[in-house]
C-alpha cells in the first residue's frame, strides 16, 4: 500500500454531495491517518475555510448552490491550498476547463480510493515539500496459526471470524473482494454477518492492527465493489 502517515497529517476538506461517496471518502483517508472532514455544499465548504485550516480541498464540480469550476478560481487567487476535482464529468473539454479553473488534479467518479489517496499526497508535496511522507514497507505480512504478523515482527491475535476474513481478503493477491465474495469465503451466512457486520468487523481489524504497530491497516474499501489487502502478504498454515 502507497498510503502514508507523518507528524503532521493533511487536513483535508471532501466536498461532495452525494453522502455515500462523500462519507466512504471521508472515512477512508482519516483511516490512513489524514484529517479529513466532509462538506456536502458550497456553503459548507465556505464555513469550513472560515474556521478550519485545510490543506487540500476535494471538490465536486456540480453542488447544489454553487459550480465548481468557479469555486476553484476563487480559491486558487485566495488562498495556498490543493484542489483536487473529482466529478461524474469527464469529456476532454471538462477536464481542460478544471485543469485551468485551478485544479491541481482531475479525477472522474469512481477512481479508486487508493488512487485518490495518492493524488492527496501528491498535491501536498508540491505545496509542503518539506513533509514528505513515508512509504510503507514492502516486507509482506503473514497469517499464521490465528495470528497475524505485521512486517515489523508484531503477532496480532486474531479471533475465528478475524482470521477467515483476513485469510479469503489476503488470498485474493490484491483484487478487491465484494462483501458477498467475502462472505462465501466463511465470513458468513453461517456466522449470520450481514454487510454491515463486515464493515465492522473491517473496522475491528483495522483497529488492532493501529493499536499494535502503530500503522495504518493495508485494509482498503473499494468504492462501489469491497474491500481488498493492499500490502504484500503470505499465508502460512
Amino acid at each position: 500500500m502507497t498510503a502514508s502517515t507523518s507528524s503532521v497529517p493533511i487536513r483535508i476538506i471532501v466536498t461532495e454531495d452525494e453522502a455515500s461517496l462523500r462519507r466512504d471518502l471521508v472515512d477512508f483517508l482519516n483511516d490512513l491517518g489524514h484529517q479529513a472532514v466532509p462538506a456536502a455544499s458550497a456553503r459548507e465548504l465556505e464555513l469550513l475555510l472560515e474556521n478550519w485550516q485545510t490543506d487540500v480541498i476535494i471538490l465536486d464540480i456540480n453542488l447544489p448552490d454553487g459550480d465548481g469550476y468557479a469555486i476553484a478560481r476563487q480559491l486558487k487567487t485566495t488562498r495556498t491550498v490543493g484542489i483536487i476535482m473529482l466529478t461524474c464529468r469527464g469529456s476532454l473539454e471538462d477536464r481542460i476547463t478544471g485543469l485551468e479553473s485551478g485544479a491541481d488534479i482531475y479525477l472522474v467518479k469512481h477512481a479508486e480510493l487508493r488512487e485518490i489517496d495518492a493524488a492527496v499526497r501528491n498535491v501536498y508535496r508540491r505545496l509542503y515539500p518539506h513533509h514528505p511522507r513515508t512509504q510503507s514497507s514492502h516486507t509482506p505480512w503473514l497469517l499464521r496459526g490465528m495470528k497475524l504478523i505485521a512486517p515489523c515482527g508484531k503477532a496480532i491475535p486474531l479471533t475465528a471470524g478475524e482470521d477467515s476474513f483476513l485469510r479469503s481478503l489476503m488470498a485474493a493477491g490484491g483484487s478487491p473482494l465484494t462483501r458477498s465474495e467475502l462472505r462465501v469465503e466463511g465470513v458468513s451466512p453461517a456466522a449470520g454477518v450481514n454487510d454491515r457486520g463486515i464493515d465492522s468487523m473491517v473496522r475491528r481489524v483495522r483497529t488492532k492492527i493501529r493499536q499494535a504497530t502503530g500503522k495504518v491497516a493495508p485494509i482498503e474499501k473499494v468504492y462501489g465493489h469491497g474491500y481488498l489487502f493492499a500490502d504484500p502478504a503470505e499465508i502460512s498454515d
